[in-house]
């Protein structure tokens, strides 16, 4: 049982779902130092899990410098989006049954038009039957074709045009048009599919043909209830889609005069207007977007200017979100904002699993997630490579949106919050190291929100969990949100409390966490800091957090942090006696010295015998060699830390007999070791002559090195 700052009970978090919480405070057995050392020895998965884990989590950080937005702005109603400038009221007029639509109003809606699929078909119905039914789902444009319908249908420039009460006209089969030569158009305010019937549109469709008149009503999508109704193939167009967002802005750049059509397509391209036009395809925002391209264009901007100021992933959120209510809407969207980039059936199989937990989930509900991504999720798109056995992998358009949609989500559906959780610590401690590493990514970033109720709500509750998978997803979180300036002071403190003198289970475990946070990609913008965090580990007594300090000291190495490390690893060690931090400091050093690099990355690496797999010490030896070798000498004199050091060492040999380049530099590096004293030239030469002299597996770089020392003797 937990407890509060006031000392009250607090049971122990469940993850919304009534698990059996694991026993946190115990005060079981730590490591022995032994224990600690042969696990540090056992290279295998976990070391390339961890590797991976770090890549992902180090991609993430490099593409998303900036601070998450966390909907500060106001939410704004959904409307339908028109072609058009200013939209249309949805209340109804004075109760007059006859509006006239002002020519203006129709040139503005029509003058740039760009024919959507559909369009053809409903203008051969109007043609032959004199009325038609636009049946679609709001906001694509459909106001706008109907103004265009009528507007081709009676073939004159500037047609008269009127606004009708639906619920006036609709099913009264006595009613005939007011005027001739005329069009008529019903929006879907009121409109509704039960009020239409066959008789009705055989007795309308003969009196507009008698007045040379034309009517276009609108509606919202036609469900199953008049599936066999005979006027649905004769008078409904059900296809009518939105035209091309892209198109749309073309076409009203180029009325304008200021744009080439060809340049102005091309210059678009360049400016990343295609994605963002592909994610928010609603024709109302095309126009939205080519009234500020003419907008600061016309006073002299520059197109990207514009371009950037209409990318608003919180817009395109809300706007998606209002619309679409589905159980399975929310838990594909969900978890392609904590996995994006993972592949599409990892991705799928989650939210599935998320779907079957939400409350109130329907049994009946489609589960269809890949047949709905172009028709129900236009931001999001799969990415499939050009190679043999690639996958898919599934990616929001505008990378902009994952903080936005996990935001979103996690603030906005309360009573699903438990239900998220418990999903999220799920695959927090997944398997596969990807969907951990990119879960715990995205709970750093929903925890970012609100740090308090994060840190005793999970954050705390996790990091302390004796599941280490569960440990580095929260280290992961804990760098997510250390990486946002208005919290990285705040993580750093957190960070110290949980590393110093941990006296029991969970409070040792707690302080691994803060080693896995200091040693991974976020420990790289503050070395330094991260250093003394591990070192901060190394000085206890116990041996739990070996494997933490040893592979943070070799991410940090692996980074770049080459002189820093080295630094603070003679720093530890400086004392040469038998304390916890010089041994620690030792065996890190040995750990880090036989380990390849996670990553090969020449155009960074300041030495020419560089190669991927090459032990970082080694492939920077050159630039301390001083350095190095008192370390060298440090590890060989320690009697716990030589056997490490030792293979260390001839693993530096084996790789010397295979690459001339790499036997000048361990040549050289072992030739200053033995520079130091007589003692580290001594044992240098003991165990060289044995590698020269190994039945089957002797080392003819020792054996030359050997002969070297013995001539400078």
């Amino acid at each position: 049982m937990e407890t509060t700052e006031s000392g009250e009970d607090q049971p122990s978090d469940t993850g919304g779902y009534g698990e059996i919480p694991e026993a946190e405070n115990d005060s079981g057995p730590s490591r022995t130092k032994e224990e600690a050392l042969q696990a540090l020895k056992s290279e295998g998965p976990d070391w390339e899990d961890s590797d991976r884990s770090q890549a992902i989590h180090r991609n993430w950080l490099e593409r998303n410098v900036t601070t998450i937005n966390y909907f500060a702005s106001e939410v704004h109603a959904s409307r339908d989006f028109v072609i058009g400038g200013g939209g249309e009221s949805r209340k109804r007029g004075s109760g007059a049954t006859l509006v006239p639509i002002d020519g203006t109003e129709i040139v503005e809606y029509t003058a740039a038009f760009v024919e959507p699929a559909g369009f053809s078909r409903a203008m051969r119905v109007l043609a032959r039957k004199h009325v038609v039914t636009l049946a679609a789902a709001e906001g694509l444009g459909q106001r706008t074709a109907a103004l265009e319908l009528l507007r081709r249908a009676l073939g004159v420039d500037e047609p008269v045009l009127y606004k009708l009460d639906a619920l006036e006209v609709l099913g009264d089969r006595t009613w005939v048009p007011p005027h001739d030569a005329a069009g008529y158009l019903v929006p879907r305010d009121d409109a509704s599919s039960k009020l239409l019937s066959e008789t009705w549109f055989d007795a309308v469709s003969k009196g507009l043909e008698e007045a040379g008149a034309y009517l276009v009503v609108l509606t919202e999508p036609l469900g199953d209830e008049p599936a066999q109704a005979p006027w649905r193939a004769d008078f409904a167009v059900e296809n009518l889609a939105a035209p091309y967002s892209f198109d749309v802005v073309t076409e009203r750049l180029s009325r304008t005069g200021l744009f080439d059509r060809e340049t102005i397509k091309r210059q678009l391209t360049e400016a990343g207007a295609r994605p963002l036009l592909e994610a928010r395809p609603r024709p109302g925002f095309a126009v939205e977007f080519a009234t500020e391209v003419i907008r600061v264009v016309g006073d002299g901007g520059d197109l990207r200017d514009a371009v950037a100021r209409l990318d608003r992933p919180g817009e395109l959120v809300r706007e998606w979100f209002a619309e679409h209510k589905r159980h399975d809407h929310l838990a594909f969207v969900f978890a392609v904002a904590v996995l994006e980039g993972s592949s599409y059936l990892t991705l799928s199989d989650a939210a599935a699993q998320l779907f079957t937990r939400l409350p109130d989930a329907p049994d009946e509900e489609p589960m269809h997630f890949r047949g709905t991504l172009r028709k129900d999720h236009p931001w999001i798109r799969l990415d499939v490579g050009d190679g043999p056995g690639t996958v898919e992998l599934v990616k929001f358009r505008n990378p902009r949106l994952q903080p936005v949609v996990l935001t979103h989500i996690w603030y906005g559906y309360d009573m699903y919050r438990p239900v998220l959780l418990a999903w999220l610590k799920n695959l927090c401690g997944h398997p596969d190291v990807e969907v951990r590493a990119r879960a715990g990514t995205a709970v750093g970033i929903i925890a970012s929100g609100d740090l308090q109720h994060a840190m005793h709500r999970y954050l705390r509750p996790w990091a302390r969990s004796k599941a280490v998978q569960l440990q580095q997803s929260i280290a992961l979180a804990l760098s997510v949100i250390g990486s946002l300036s208005e919290h990285t002071d705040a993580v750093w403190t957190l960070l110290r409390d949980w590393a110093e003198a941990p006296e029991n289970g969970y409070e040792r475990r707690m302080a691994a966490t803060a080693g896995l946070v200091a040693g991974g990609p976020w420990g790289l913008d503050n070395p330094s800091r991260a250093l003394r965090l591990l070192k901060c580990l190394a000085e206890d007594d116990d041996w739990d957090a070996l494997e933490v300090i040893a592979v943070g000291v070799l991410h940090l190495l692996d980074g770049g942090s080459f002189t820093e490390v080295l630094r603070a690893l003679l720093a530890w060690t400086d004392r040469q006696d038998e304390s916890a931090l010089v041994e620690k400091g030792l065996v890190a050093f040995t750990f880090a010295a036989r380990s390849s690099a996670s990553r090969a990355e020449p155009e960074t690496t300041v030495v020419p015998v560089r190669r991927p797999g090459l032990p970082t010490l080694l492939a920077n030896a050159v630039n301390a060699p001083g350095e190095l070798a008192e370390l060298w000498a440090r590890a060989l004199a320690n009697a716990q830390v030589r056997p490490m050091a030792l293979d260390a060492l001839r693993e530096w040999l084996r790789l010397a007999d295979r690459d001339p380049s790499v036997f000048k530099v361990v040549r050289d590096q072992i030739l200053t070791v033995a520079e130091l004293s007589d003692l580290d030239c001594e044992r240098l030469e003991y165990h060289l002559e044995l590698w020269a002299d190994a039945d089957g597996n002797s080392s003819a770089s020792a054996a030359e090195i050997l002969r070297e020392l013995a001539v400078s003797a």
